[in-house]
């Protein structure tokens, strides 16, 4: 990453062309989640967020995963079920309870952390607005499935 401007963030993209002159299915497959995520920070997130989380996606400290499909609802995000709701933490921070099922989350077992699309307003009207993304941590695993 260079240091400040419109193109601070600018050498995901550069390791995606280099990944993917090798090997276009490689490139994709390994840069598609801390793309989505990256940007998702760069557009959303917090200065605390971006400083925590976008240097250990840089050089691929953290593996990330996108955890936004249901099994009732697929792709159809306005939709989903899975609900974020606030609530303090064991140490007396302000946090969120997340209640739900994601299926078809690519490299979910593996990563240390998801990308986790849930409702945080109970009105379904709202549609997408309803909707917030989270980083949640989580512990690496194996094979390909996890429940936490």
């Amino acid at each position: 990453f260079s240091e400040g401007g419109p193109n601070e963030y600018i050498g995901m993209v550069v390791a995606t062309e280099e990944l993917s002159r090798g090997s276009l299915g490689i490139g994709g497959s390994l840069i598609t989640r801390p793309e989505i995520l990256t940007r998702a920070l760069v557009k959303g997130g917090t200065e605390d967020q971006k400083s925590e989380w976008l240097p250990k996606l840089a050089v691929a400290e953290v593996m990330p995963a996108v955890a936004v499909t249901e099994p009732d609802y697929g792709s159809d995000v306005a939709n989903i079920k899975v609900t974020a709701t606030p609530a303090e933490g064991q140490d007396g921070t302000p946090g969120y309870v997340i209640n739900g099922v994601k299926t078809w989350c690519t490299f979910g077992a593996r990563a240390d952390a998801l990308a986790l699309l849930a409702r945080t307003d109970p009105d379904k009207s709202k549609t997408h607005r309803g909707l917030s993304l989270f980083i949640v941590p989580k512990p690496r695993g194996e094979g390909h499935g996890f429940q936490f």
